[in-house]
This record gives structure tokens, C-alpha cells and sequence, in this order.
């Protein structure tokens, strides 16, 4: 039995990784096997989640007009329905198509592009589980594209070109289903593209059905998208609604401020980018800033924890603020954007 993989979007964030799947595909993928492959759309997963939150989203950068083979409504595995190159019917926030994807994920994007047929398969390497050749018995096996370079790929101002891998499904994908195969292809390096950054994506001329035939010229790009911009998304404490009473924290409490990208953190100064007042004292407090680290010990390099010089003093308010001018930056030095002061306040509690 051989295994094709159906590698999906979760696999990006700790390296490709693959999934048996034997047999025939319940939906057929071979959809317009006669003449060139056409491309029925170009998909790049962005910063959100589906609709149920149950995976990372993708949305549309490109969809062939008057094809009655493009991917509309598809399911999701968590319950959720995508309108991927349709916006007849879509609710406003399940409607996956826009005119340039401009918030791709910066540490785990990726482009994936979707066909009418089957490919030649050789426009992928499978490497066995013990990194040799794949084999008809192995259960699972990878597969990467460094070595045909099917893509063109290119970011930033002026553009460059970036080292990248990805594989080949000629199944969907399992992670959102779409119908017909694709190819799918992401930086080796996300620290080195600034949020931000537009990038292109074009194929080359190697991509080519199982008959020989290319994609014709005119459609092979390029397809443009943007990283998103350096932003914020969560922090510990939250922050207090108007009027709310901010939250009771330990004495030995480090707030915390998760980012969508790896900070530098030589970037934040303490007291011009952040500061930290005692507004119960009315005075500031002195503190340094380092990476949070997770339960294993790890430093997590999109998560940046404010670390008091001393215990804070029971009963006693703290306003955390990131301002408004800050400047900073992730490791390929996109900016943080944003508009005004953000302040977090806490009261410290025995």
C-alpha cells in the first residue's frame, strides 16, 4: 500500500509532517484532466482562525474568474463553512475571498496553489521516516520541493528572492478540504521577512500535468500578498474595560504581551517604548524585559515579559503602558503599528 501524504497547515509551525492516506480520495481531484493544468486559486493562511476557531485560516489572494471549478463552499473539520472563491450568500466574516491577502501570518504563512488535474508528480522529492527514499511501505512519507523549485518567490522592497520549501497534495489538503490538488510552498526562514512585507509568487516553468503540458503563461502570476503588520495579540493582564476595576495579580506577578512575530527585543527600551508606574505611590517602576518562558524552561520569542525590580506592594494599582510611539520591532525589523497608548492596569494582592 502506498501512502500519499496529506500534509496540512498545522504542520508548518514545527516543520512538515505527514499523514497516511491510502486509497482513493472520496472526491475526485483529476476534475479537467484534458489540456493544461489551469490554477483555480491561490490561498495564503492569514493570522485568524476559522470560523469555530478550530484551525488556521486561509484566505483567497487570487480566484479564476468564470470557472465553474473554482473552490466555493467548502467544510472545515471543525464544523465551520467556508465561501472561498464565492461571496453569493457568504456572511460577512466567512467570506475567504479579497482582493490581496494582507494579514498573512508572519511566523507560520503559506501559499498554497490549487489546480483543475493531477500533476507530474516528480515536482516533489518523498523522503522516507528514516530520511531515505520513500518507499510503498512506509506508512507516511514527506515530500519537499527544494530540489525542483516549482515557485518564484520573492519579498520586500526592493524584492528578493526566498529560500523555500513545501510538497505536493494531489488530494486536497486536510486541514480544508478543497477540491483538486495543489502545491504548497513556505519560507525556510519567516524571521527573515519583516511584517509588513509584500511578497509575489509566480510559477516556474516545471509545473506540468501528468501528460507533459504546463500551465499556461498567463497563468502563472504573479500573485501577490502582505505579511501582517507587527500588532499585539494578547496580554496578560487583559486590558480593563472603562470603568472596570483592573484585576488582582500576585506580588510576584510579570505582565506579559504576546506578539503575531518575534521580537528583538534590544528594540524595547524601558521607560520610552514601555513603562511602569505605581500609581498608588505615584511613581515609577523599574523593571527589565525578557522573553516569557514556557513550561519547559524555553525562552518564547513572540512573548515578551515585564520583569519588576522588586515584589509589588500589596494593594497598590500599576499602570502598565505601551506607547503610542513605540518602535518595536520584530527580528527583521518591522515596526509595531499602532495608534494610541495602550495601558494595562493591575492591582497587586497578598
Amino acid at each position: 500500500m502506498f501512502s500519499y501524504r496529506a500534509q496540512g497547515l498545522l504542520a508548518i509551525g514545527i516543520g512538515a509532517i505527514s499523514l497516511a492516506a491510502c486509497g482513493t480520495p472520496d472526491l475526485a481531484t483529476n476534475l479537467r484532466p484534458d489540456g493544461p493544468p489551469d490554477v483555480l486559486a491561490v490561498m495564503v493562511q492569514v493570522d485568524e482562525t476559522s470560523p469555530n476557531g478550530g484551525v488556521p485560516d486561509e484566505y483567497a489572494t487570487y480566484c479564476k474568474t468564470d470557472d465553474d471549478l473554482v473552490p466555493t463552499v467548502v467544510g472545515l473539520p471543525d464544523q465551520s463553512v467556508d465561501f472561498v472563491c464565492s461571496t453569493v450568500d457568504a456572511p460577512a466574516d466567512h467570506s475567504k475571498q479579497v482582493p490581496e491577502v494582507t494579514n498573512a501570518d508572519p511566523m507560520a504563512w503559506l501559499a498554497r496553489v490549487m489546480f483543475d488535474e493531477l500533476l507530474d508528480p516528480d515536482i516533489e522529492t518523498l523522503v522516507g521516516p528514516g530520511g531515505g527514499a520513500c518507499a510503498d511501505t512506509d506508512d507516511a512519507c514527506e515530500g519537499h520541493i527544494t530540489s525542483t523549485l516549482p515557485f518564484t518567490l520573492k519579498c520586500g522592497s526592493p524584492a528578493v528572492d526566498i529560500a523555500y520549501d513545501g510538497y505536493y497534495v494531489p488530494n486536497g489538503n486536510n486541514i480544508s478540504w478543497p477540491v483538486g490538488p495543489n502545491l504548497t510552498v513556505f519560507p525556510l526562514d519567516y524571521d527573515a521577512i519583516p511584517t509588513g512585507t509584500e511578497c509575489s509568487l509566480s510559477l516556474n516553468d516545471n509545473v506540468v500535468d501528468k501528460d507533459g503540458i504546463a500551465v499556461p503563461t498567463d497563468e502563472r502570476g504573479p500573485w501577490t500578498f502582505k505579511t501582517d503588520v507587527l500588532k499585539i495579540t494578547a496580554t496578560s493582564p487583559k486590558k480593563t474595560a472603562a470603568g472596570g476595576t483592573p484585576p488582582a495579580v500576585a506580588l510576584t506577578f510579570k505582565p506579559s504581551l504576546t506578539f503575531n512575530a518575534k521580537i528583538d527585543l534590544t528594540s524595547i527600551a524601558a521607560g520610552t517604548e514601555i513603562t511602569l508606574h505605581d500609581d498608588t505611590a505615584d511613581a515609577d517602576v523599574a523593571f527589565t524585559i525578557d522573553y516569557k518562558l514556557s513550561a519547559g524552561g524555553s525562552p518564547i520569542p513572540n512573548i515578551v515579559s515585564i520583569i519588576p525590580g522588586a515584589p509589588l506592594t500589596d494593594a497598590h494599582t500599576y499602570s502598565l503602558t505601551i506607547t503610542a510611539t513605540s518602535t518595536i520591532s520584530d527580528l527583521a525589523g518591522g515596526t509595531l503599528t499602532q495608534g494610541d497608548d495602550l495601558v494595562l492596569q493591575f492591582t497587586g494582592k497578598a
